[in-house]
């Protein structure tokens, strides 16, 4: 586990006592992860959006 020590401030901007947290060694390929997912969502909406103005989809009235 990887240590990281988080800093917060009070309202004289001078550094509170830091506090350790624990994330787990593969967090940044959870980021990663993450930002590859969104690019495959903006992706998919980019091609949906493309043909739905193409005429590809079409609606039935019900």
């Amino acid at each position: 586990m990887n240590k990281v020590k988080k800093y917060y401030f009070n309202e004289d901007n001078q550094p509170v006592t830091g506090v350790e947290l624990t994330i787990p060694p593969d967090f940044g390929i959870l980021l990663e992860l993450k930002k590859k997912m969104m690019k495959v969502k903006i992706l998919i909406m980019n091609k949906l959006n493309h043909s739905i103005h193409s005429g590809a989809f079409y609606f039935e009235g019900g």
